[in-house]
C-alpha cells in the first residue's frame, strides 16, 4: 500500500516530558477553550497553565506514595477539570483510566464499575460534588474492590501544590492510560496505550493531517474516548494549536452548533463518526431555503473534515456536501480514516486535500466470491456496493489483509482480516494475557518469514489501488444460504429506505441461537422528529405506518441484496442498545430481538404480506 513519510518523535520519551516543553515554548498561547451552551461562560486555558494544573494534581497523587503504574479512574462532565485530571495522573506516573460520566445511562454505570474493578483502582478522581454524592460513591463501593481507592476532589486542591511536585522520569515503554473499549461487539476491555503508542500517533496524525501551528480545532467527541481524547487534545498539545471543545450532549440536543462553531472560529480541522455528519445533513434538510440561507455559516476555512468510528457511508458525505458546500465547504476536505483503540487512534489516513477516494464494487462478487471488482459504470442500482476508501499506510506501520485460517496475506482485491503492526499497537489488554495473545501477539504462517508482531483487528476488508476498503466485522458476518452478506450493506439500504427511518439506528442480523438459520432480521427506530402526529405504538396511525414501513424495508432488501426480511423489530424510542460512545451493541440487540421473537404474546404484531411474502413486525 502507499505509505506516508513518518517522522522521528522520538525527542519526547513520554507525553510528561511533552506537555512540559510545549508549556516552556507556548507559555500563555490558548491550548484550550471549552464552549458551554452559554457562551459567556466559556473558559480559556494555556499551554502553561495545563503544566502547572496537572503539576499541582500529580503533587497531591504522589503524597499518597503509589506505586509506578497505579491506576486512576476519571469521573468528570467534558471539560477542562478532566483535562488537567487527566494530565495530572500521567505527572505522576499514575496511569490513567478515563471513564463516561456517571448517570448517563446504565451502560456508563456499568463501565465505571468494570473499569475500576478490573484495574484494581488506586485512585478515583472527579469534583468535589461528586466525590461527596452518596449514589456515585456506593456505585463505586458496589464493584467489590478489597481495598476501598482514595477519592480525590481535583477542584479542591489548593494552590502552590504543584511546587512539591517530582518528575517520575517516564519512559516510552511505561503505561500511560488504559482505554476501556466500548463493548460494541463483547465486554469493555482496557487496552494498555504506553508513552510510546501515543507519541507515535501523534506522529502519524501530524504528518498525515499536515497540521501546522495555525491550525484551529473544533471538536465535540467525547473526551473519554479515544476518538475524542487522542484527535481532540492530545493532538492540539503535540501540533501546538488551538482546540474549541463542546460537550459531547450540546452537539445531540443541537447539532448544528458544530457547523456554527467552526463557522464562529475559524477551524481547519474537526471530525465525528459518519452518524455526526448525518445528523448535521438531516438538520440542514429539514430547513427552507431560506432557513439554510440566514444560518450564515463560513466553512470555506475547514479543511481537515475527517470520519472514523464507524462506517463511513458515502451516501451521507454526498447528502452533507450537498447542504454545506453553499456555506464555502469543499468536497476535498472529507477525510475517511480507520483506527480503533488497540491502535491508541489512527492506523490509515486520507492525506490532507487528496479527499475521499470513492469506488463502486461488484455486489455478488463481494459477496460469494470475497473479491473485489469494480463495477461496471452502467451498473444497475442494486448490483454494486458504493465504498470509501480509508486511506493510506503511514511509513513505520504495517496494515495488510490476512486470511484468518492460513494466516497468510492475501492479494489485493481479495476480503480478508485486517492485521497492523506499527509503534502505535498498543501492548495488551489489562489482565488479560490470553486475548493479549490472541488479538495482540499474532503472527503470520511460518512460510511468510515475517517475524513482525501484529494486531488482529476483527475487521474485513481489501485493498484496491492503494487503499484500505473496510467491509463490516467478522462477527457481524451474516451468513445466509452459504453465500457472505455485510451487515454494514444491508443497513444502508434499510436506513435509505424510508424517510420516517434513523437511519444510524438500523440493524440487520441471523438467529445464531441454533448455529446460525437462514433467516433476515432487522431492528429499526423511528425518527421521532419526523412524524406528523404523538406516536403511541399500535395505535391506528402507528400500526399503517409501521406496514409502510416494513413494505419498504422488504422492497430494498429484496432489490439491492436479494433477500427475504423475515420480521423487522420495532425499538421504543432511543431504546436501540448503544455503548457509551454511541456505537450500536449489535449482540445485545440481537438478543433483545430474539427474546421478543421467542415470546411474542409480549408484543405488538402485525403481518404485512409485500409482494406475497410474510414480514413479522414487532415492538421491543
Amino acid at each position: 500500500m502507499v505509505m506516508l513519510q513518518m517522522f522521528q518523535y522520538a525527542r519526547f520519551p513520554s507525553v510528561v516530558q511533552l506537555l512540559r516543553s510545549r508549556a516552556e515554548s507556548e507559555g500563555q498561547k490558548p491550548l484550550y477553550t471549552y464552549l458551554s451552551t452559554r457562551k459567556k461562560r466559556s473558559e480559556t486555558i494555556s499551554f502553561a497553565e495545563v503544566d502547572v494544573r496537572a503539576r499541582r494534581i500529580a503533587a497531591k497523587l504522589q503524597a499518597f506514595r503509589p506505586e509506578q503504574g497505579a491506576r486512576a479512574v476519571l469521573l468528570f462532565p467534558p471539560g477542562l477539570e478532566f483535562i488537567v485530571a487527566y494530565y495530572g495522573c500521567l505527572y505522576a506516573g499514575v496511569v490513567a483510566v478515563p471513564c463516561y460520566p456517571p448517570g448517563l445511562s446504565r451502560a456508563s454505570n456499568t463501565m465505571i464499575q468494570t473499569a475500576t474493578k478490573d484495574c484494581e483502582a488506586r485512585f478515583m478522581l472527579s469534583p468535589k460534588s461528586w466525590a461527596q454524592d452518596p449514589k456515585l460513591v456506593g456505585l463505586v463501593r458496589e464493584a467489590g474492590l478489597s481495598t476501598p481507592p482514595e477519592w480525590i476532589a481535583t477542584d479542591r486542591i489548593e494552590e502552590g501544590l504543584e511546587a512539591q511536585w517530582e518528575d517520575p522520569n517516564s519512559s516510552p515503554d511505561d503505561l500511560a492510560f488504559l482505554q476501556y473499549t466500548s463493548g460494541s461487539t463483547g465486554q469493555p476491555k482496557g487496552v494498555m496505550v504506553t508513552h510510546g503508542n501515543v507519541l507515535a500517533n501523534l506522529e502519524l496524525i501530524r504528518r498525515g493531517f499536515d497540521f501546522e501551528e495555525h491550525e484551529r480545532g473544533v471538536f465535540w467527541l467525547p473526551p473519554f474516548h479515544d476518538m475524542g481524547l487522542i484527535g481532540g487534545i492530545l493532538s492540539p498539545l503535540y501540533c501546538i494549536f488551538e482546540s474549541v471543545l463542546m460537550a459531547p450532549a450540546a452537539f445531540l440536543t443541537r447539532p448544528l452548533r458544530w457547523l456554527e462553531a467552526i463557522s464562529e472560529y475559524g477551524a481547519t480541522v474537526s471530525g465525528a463518526p459518519n452518524f455526526g455528519f448525518e445528523m448535521c445533513a438531516q438538520k440542514l434538510a429539514q430547513c427552507t431555503d431560506a432557513e439554510r440561507e440566514a444560518l450564515g455559516y463560513d466553512l470555506s476555512c475547514w479543511t481537515m473534515a475527517f470520519s472514523g468510528a464507524e462506517m463511513v457511508r458515502t451516501r451521507t458525505m454526498d447528502r452533507f456536501v450537498e447542504y454545506c458546500e453553499p456555506f464555502g465547504f469543499q468536497t476535498e476536505a472529507l477525510a475517511p480514516c480507520y483506527g480503533l483503540a488497540e491502535t491508541t487512534l489512527l492506523s490509515t489516513i486520507v492525506v490532507r486535500g487528496n479527499g475521499m477516494t470513492r469506488r463502486r464494487f461488484d455486489r455478488a462478487a463481494l459477496e460469494e466470491q470475497g473479491t473485489a471488482i469494480v463495477a461496471a459504470s452502467d451498473a444497475q442500482q442494486g448490483s454494486f456496493w458504493e465504498l470509501s476508501g480509508c486511506g493510506v499506510v503511514p511509513e513505520g506501520g504495517r496494515t495488510i489483509v490476512v486470511d484468518a485460517e492460513s494466516r497468510l496475506p492475501v492479494e489485493s482485491g481479495k476480503v480478508g482480516e485486517v492485521w497492523i503492526h506499527g509503534d502505535s499497537v498498543a501492548i495488551g489488554y489489562w489482565g488479560k494475557p490470553d486475548l493479549t495473545h490472541e488479538r495482540l501477539q499474532a503472527h503470520l504462517a511460518d512460510e511468510t518469514g515475517d517475524e513482525r508482531i501484529y494486531l488482529r483487528t476483527g475487521d474485513l476488508g481489501f485493498q484496491h489501488e492503494g487503499q484500505l476498503y473496510l467491509v463490516g466485522r467478522m462477527k457481524d458476518l451474516i451468513i445466509i444460504r452459504g453465500r457472505n452478506y455485510a451487515a454494514a450493506d444491508i443497513e444502508e439500504s434499510i436506513g435509505a429506505s424510508h424517510e420516517m427511518l434513523r437511519a444510524h439506528r438500523c440493524l440487520s442480523f441471523s438467529d445464531y441461537r441454533g448455529g446460525g438459520t437462514d433467516e433476515l432480521f432487522v431492528s429499526v427506530e423511528y425518527d421521532r422528529k419526523k412524524l406528523p402526529w404523538p406516536l403511541k405504538f399500535g395505535s391506528e396511525e402507528e400500526l399503517a405506518l409501521r406496514e409502510d414501513v416494513c413494505r419498504a424495508i422488504y422492497q430494498s432488501v429484496l432489490q439491492n441484496h436479494g433477500l427475504q426480511t423475515s420480521a423487522v423489530f420495532f425499538q421504543q424510542d432511543k431504546k436501540t442498545p448503544v455503548t457509551t460512545s454511541g456505537k450500536l451493541r449489535r449482540n445485545a440487540c440481537r438478543q433483545m430481538c430474539m427474546g421478543a421473537l421467542g415470546d411474542r404474546s409480549t408484543a405488538v404484531e402485525k403481518t404485512t404480506n409485500p409482494k406475497e411474502q410474510s414480514c413479522f413486525s414487532l415492538v421491543v
